[in-house]
């Protein structure tokens, strides 16, 4: 069994000195102070934050309101996590909060939803999340809830 106060460092090892590291730093520097736009780097995440603010910032030619981008940012948030506010609400409880109506933040969810393919537990139940959805599966409430 090994001393519990033995060194865990080997003695021709020292932390902090780069040169006896087998680690190409260089590389590794290189590549975080890289442009995102050359050659060479992962073009997923650029990708991935241009689809993203393909989706918030309004279309060409449209006002830019911050209360709708911001809007659109709380829906996507909600449809991939409802804990990410307080007391994981429901649709309802958050369009509230957020002092919108209802079929306004439904609207931005189903639509985000739609495109990442993604429900929550809160969505589980809708009927209208297949793209092209007209009328609702027999069986299911109809709008209003009744």
């Amino acid at each position: 069994m090994a001393d519990c106060n033995q060194p865990l460092k080997a003695e021709c090892f020292e932390l902090l000195e780069t040169a006896t590291q087998d680690f190409d730093w260089d590389a590794l520097y290189a590549h975080l102070d890289a442009d995102a736009r050359e050659e060479g780097n992962d073009k997923d995440p650029v990708e991935v934050v241009t689809r993203l603010l393909e989706m918030f910032l309004p279309a060409p030619g449209q006002p830019v309101i911050p209360s709708r981008i911001g809007l659109r940012v709380i829906a996507l948030a909600w449809v991939l996590n409802p804990a990410y506010f307080e007391g994981d609400p429901s649709m309802s409880e958050l369009a509230a909060r957020c002092g919108v109506r209802l079929p306004t933040l439904a609207k931005r969810t189903g639509h985000f939803s739609r495109v990442i393919r993604w429900r929550n537990h809160w969505q589980r139940h809708s009927w209208n999340w297949a793209k092209g959805a007209k009328e609702p599966p027999e069986g299911a409430k109809p709008k209003g809830g009744a």
